[in-house]
């Protein structure tokens, strides 16, 4: 009787995880709370060229960005001016607040940087990776 329990734990565990997803799978949805200075997850899948519902809650005490940058574009010490011309998509969002916003993720599969682009944000760590894989 104990054996069977075990298996249809086991059965049960499998199908729970089949249904978030797993690691790794790819999502259309990305749930990612910011506060100072983090965001999580700070570890996404989507599918390239796919619509993805972004839901962001900020937690922190101030205005933090959710910005991802151009494939294979590298932040130096910190988001700088410069910076600005290799922003793929960009959200803002005010302390204590939530947003929701739609964007089409790059066509291209690899690894994206995501950072908030708030002055000294990104010094402090709060960057993030999202992964783009085939559909």
């Amino acid at each position: 009787m104990k054996k069977i329990s075990v298996f249809i734990l086991l059965i049960a565990l499998g199908l729970s995880l089949a249904a978030c997803g797993g690691s790794g799978a790819a999502s259309s949805r990305l749930d990612v709370t910011m506060t100072e200075f983090s965001f999580t997850p700070a570890d996404y899948t989507v599918a390239a060229g796919q619509q993805v519902s972004l839901h962001l809650t900020n937690n922190g005490a101030v205005t933090h960005s959710f910005v991802i940058m151009k494939k294979d574009a590298t932040i130096g010490n910190d988001f700088t001016a410069e910076d600005e011309a290799n922003i793929y998509w960009r959200v803002n969002v005010d302390a204590g607040q939530d947003v929701t916003q739609t964007f089409t993720a790059p066509a291209d599969p690899g690894d994206y940087q995501v950072i908030c682009a708030e002055p000294g944000h990104f010094t402090a760590g709060m960057a993030a990776k999202m992964h783009v894989v085939s559909p």
